[in-house]
C-alpha cells in the first residue's frame, strides 16, 4: 500500500497518494505518517496545514522512522532560531 501511495505521489496524484498513504496507516506502516504530514506541510493534495503535519511527523517519529525524527529537529531548529 505505501509503494502504490509513492507511486502515486512521484506522479503527483496526491488524491491517491493520500488514500494509499492512510490505508498503509491503517496496517501500522509507520513511514506512510511521515508522508501524510510531508503532504500536509506543502499542502499537496489537501489544505496546507503545518500544524496537523507536525502531529503526523510526532506519530512517526514516536515509532522510530527517521525522516520524520530528522523533520522534528528541522522545525525545533528553526523556531528556535526565530526567537530573539
Amino acid at each position: 500500500m505505501f509503494s502504490l501511495g509513492y507511486i502515486a505521489y512521484i506522479r503527483r496524484d496526491f488524491s491517491d497518494a493520500l488514500l494509499w498513504f492512510t490505508r498503509a496507516v491503517k496496517k501500522d506502516h509507520h513511514r506512510s505518517n511521515y508522508w501524510i504530514g510531508k503532504m500536509y506541510w506543502r499542502g499537496e493534495g489537501v489544505l496546507k496545514d503545518q500544524k496537523r503535519a507536525q502531529e503526523f511527523f510526532a506519530q512517526a517519529a514516536d515509532k522510530k522512522v527517521v525522516e520524520a525524527q530528522r523533520a522534528l529537529r528541522f522545525l525545533g531548529f528553526l523556531a528556535n532560531s526565530k526567537r530573539p
